[in-house]
């Protein structure tokens, strides 16, 4: 019976693998033609259905395919589809007269689709601009979701040596992180990992040709993810995410310092990318400098100071957060507050330790991440200073948003870790009957308390 149930297995992981492999051929097809249907079909992940509680419709979330409308998520249903929707009848201009009664600057604050050269730097929104609203709304959260999935495959490529394996469970620990998925839709949670992963994939390419039109091509795409990245205008998430990915672009070019060469065409090159990234964003500020100065002279954000601090608690909080789809009250936050990124903790950090001190192993990746890690931790375990918050920029991030950059190490962590055992401790065999196993308990557990909350 044990032999007949070990041939299962190997027959199942044989066919797991042959499916895994024609799926990573095809990714790029498969990604763009899912991309399309779920555009044609209209779908998206909106709790625009809430508003049926206020304009006095009977029927409750009508056209849902999966899940329900949450009220927890307000800004997005209440604040930015409403919004999105009113640039459809001041025809996307950069300055509103809709919203209010009076001009708005509508990209610099509330980030709305405009018609102007700049939406380059939000292209997740130009669907809205060339499809209409409904199918714009699609074009907006499946595109980010699909992006984020794949750019983060091929980035954890980069770090897993090509582990296909590692990096498919590394998008999805990513993409279907609590804490992005819960914030998808606002204060550009996606487009932080979509534009920051991105450009260490470019930086990685760009070190390693030595073709000129590529380098330039790749300095583009830089260009583009700097300006995404900065047109988040969310500090309390870009800054921290931003020493991480500085100690990633650290990383790439220590590791491949050798292979990039650079000439004086190449440094011209450089220089003019500066000047037009420097030139757009002149422009954006330029244009909304009115606006710039009210926000910078409001107490919040613009006074706000905060010096971390207090979030022990949060590096295993991750243990409750497959529960909370279930249980929107009665814990400690609402939902969205509660979330963070599912990370494991300790096994990244400690098996990153295992890595460098038992198998003494000096790797760069492992040793700037936990120089980020560590520096970061500090801030959000005990705090810092006023003065050294304020030298850092971190106090323009509360230490419970700090926490994003925290748990994205951590992940980042065990899956180069795991990608630098050479000698599994389990078979694949044991290994999958392990899984099949933690799966189904872990399914009866979500089950046993859902029918306890409901």
């Amino acid at each position: 019976m044990l032999e007949n149930l070990t041939n299962k297995i190997d027959q199942a992981i044989a066919f797991i693998n042959k499916i895994g492999e024609w799926l990573y051929r095809y990714r790029y097809y498969i990604a763009i033609v899912l991309f399309l249907l779920c555009v044609v079909l209209e779908i998206s992940g909106s709790s625009i259905g809430c508003w049926n509680n206020f304009v006095g419709s009977n029927v409750t979330d009508e056209g849902v395919v999966l899940g329900k409308s949450r009220g927890i998520r307000s800004d997005e249903w209440a604040v930015l589809t409403p919004m999105t929707l009113s640039q459809f009848f001041d025809g996307f201009h950069y300055f509103s007269d809709v919203l209010r009664g009076d001009q708005t600057d509508v990209f610099m604050v509330y980030g709305l689709p405009i018609l102007n050269i700049m939406q380059i730097f939000r292209p997740f929104q130009l669907g809205f601009l060339l499809l209409g609203m409904a199918k714009g709304l699609s074009f907006f959260w499946c595109g980010r979701f699909i992006a984020l999935f794949m750019v983060t495959f091929e980035f954890s490529m980069l770090f897993t040596k090509k582990n296909k394996l590692l990096s498919l469970i590394g998008a999805f620990m990513i993409t279907l992180a609590p804490i992005v998925q819960w914030w998808f839709a606002v204060n550009g949670i996606v487009e932080i990992f979509v534009f920051g992963e991105l450009a260490i994939l470019l930086l990685h390419k760009y070190m390693n040709t030595d073709s000129l039109k590529k380098r330039c091509l790749y300095l583009l795409g830089l260009v583009i993810c700097a300006g995404g990245y900065i047109m988040v205008l969310y500090p309390a998430w870009q800054i921290p995410m931003a020493y991480v990915f500085l100690a990633l672009a650290i990383w790439v070019m220590v590791e491949n310092r050798k292979n990039c060469k650079i000439n004086y065409k190449d440094i011209i090159s450089i220089i003019v990318a500066i000047l037009v990234f420097a030139g757009c964003m002149g422009y954006i500020f330029s244009q909304s400098m009115e606006t710039i100065k009210t926000v910078m002279n409001t107490v919040y954000p613009g006074s706000r100071a905060v010096t971390g601090g207090e979030m022990l608690k949060k590096y295993v909080s991750y243990l409750m957060n497959p529960f909370l789809a279930f249980k929107e009250s009665g814990i400690e936050a609402n939902t969205c507050e509660a979330a963070v990124m599912f990370t494991l903790f300790p096994i990244g950090i400690l098996l990153a330790g295992y890595q460098l001190i038992k198998e003494k192993k000096k790797d760069v990746f492992l040793i700037c991440l936990l120089v980020a890690y560590v520096f970061l931790s500090l801030y959000c375990v005990f705090g810092f200073p006023e003065v050294v918050a304020k030298l850092t920029l971190l106090s323009k991030s509360q230490s419970k948003r700090a926490m994003l950059a925290v748990g994205f190490i951590e992940v980042l962590l065990l899956l180069r870790s795991l990608a630098m055992i050479k000698k599994p401790v389990i078979s694949r065999k044991s290994a999958f009957m392990i899984a099949t196993i933690i799966t189904l308990i872990v399914v009866d557990l979500c089950e046993r308390w859902n029918a306890r909350i409901c």
